[in-house]
């Protein structure tokens, strides 16, 4: 299944009050395949890509696909990703395990709020 109709079949499942008051927005391809013309190709051995409300994994995914036409000459992408929606998180986990499988990318997904786990994350350093 390519992935916009993973963003549409996941979209239908989500509770539109609840999606809204989440901001789950749920970027198309065309806009996803955009913003990673914005990434400017350098020369490092190694990336880090943070998707803050990664949804279905649309962002992540476009990345994926732009480095694997090797327009970024980097070896290794680590993605870290934060979806709180359990139906979203589903989905963004099979889609990474497929890039992961022919990659070599590694995924952390994290089923917590990214800018709670922001703040706490500044506090904690402030105080130490």
């Amino acid at each position: 299944m390519i992935l916009e109709q993973v963003r549409i079949e996941a979209t239908s499942k989500l509770n539109q009050q609840t999606r809204g008051e989440l901001g789950q927005f749920m970027t198309q391809s065309t806009i996803a395949a955009f913003m990673t013309t914005l990434f400017v190709p350098n020369f490092i051995s190694s990336a880090n890509l943070l998707d803050p409300g990664a949804g279905v994994g649309s962002l992540s995914a476009a990345f994926l696909d732009r480095w694997t036409t090797g327009v970024f000459p980097f070896n290794r992408l680590n993605i870290t990703a934060y979806e709180i929606d359990n139906i979203l998180r589903e989905y963004l986990t099979q889609n990474m395990t497929e890039y992961a499988k022919k990659t070599h990318l590694t995924t952390e997904i994290l089923s917590i709020d990214f800018i709670e786990d922001a703040v706490k994350k500044i506090k904690r350093d402030l105080t130490n």
